[in-house]
């Protein structure tokens, strides 16, 4: 239900069918939600519904073209990822403290903020910070999500679904961010949702298998 729904968003930015493109965004956390209500239940925790709903208040604020609501979208994700940075951190403790993924991690992503930044520097004006505070927080999140690989017990959760899902989000804001403040293009939306969509999806795919693990 959940790819179906993904997928008539995709259709909706192809087409132009804006009523489609708004009730397809905002369906697809609540209907993800139902479904890791339904692999885990309660035993998912608290922090990844919460992060969800942090999700979908970002969805809802990023319908609007406005720089206003684009922060308040940055807000809700931050809080997305402040929540899942937490959920991770707490596996952690059940790892073997090895810090090779999340250096690897690391490396990449300073990379690769340093370089957006760079881009996108000219044309931030007075969003500059806020986006650099945004950038510090979905990579700690991204590091997280790496370094669950440490865990023996959550290494093939972590390669098949944290690793990829963090990627995609990662992927996914970096390529929403370059074409709001350079290329201003409609079409770059479909990459953008796309990538945002599967990101969401392994993540929770991740959570519900971990969470009958444990």
């Amino acid at each position: 239900m959940y790819l179906l729904v993904l997928a008539a968003h995709g259709f909706a930015i192809c087409f132009g069918w804006e009523t489609l493109r708004i009730l397809s965004k905002l369906l697809l956390m609540p209907v993800l939600g139902l479904w890791l209500c339904a692999l885990a239940g309660r035993r998912a925790g608290w922090l990844v519904y919460a992060g969800l709903l942090f999700a979908w208040l970002g969805d809802w604020a990023l319908l609007y073209e406005d720089n206003l609501f684009f922060m308040l979208g940055m807000a809700g994700f931050i809080g997305t990822h402040t929540c899942y940075s937490i959920y991770f951190s707490r596996l952690q403790e059940r790892s073997n403290s090895r810090l090779r993924e999340a250096f690897a991690a690391a490396v990449i992503l300073i990379l690769l903020c340093v370089t957006m930044f760079v881009v996108l520097n000219p044309y931030l004006g007075s969003l500059r910070l806020p986006i650099l505070f945004y950038m510090t927080v979905i990579s700690v999140m991204a590091i997280l999500a790496a370094n669950t690989a440490a865990n023996p017990a959550l290494r093939r959760i972590a390669l098949c679904c944290f690793i990829p899902g963090a990627a995609l989000f990662v992927v996914s804001d970096a390529l929403l961010a370059y074409n709001k403040f350079v290329l201003h293009t409609g079409w770059m939306s479909i990459p953008v949702m796309l990538s945002y969509g599967f990101a969401q999806f392994f993540l929770v795919r991740g959570f519900g298998r971990a969470a009958r693990r444990f």
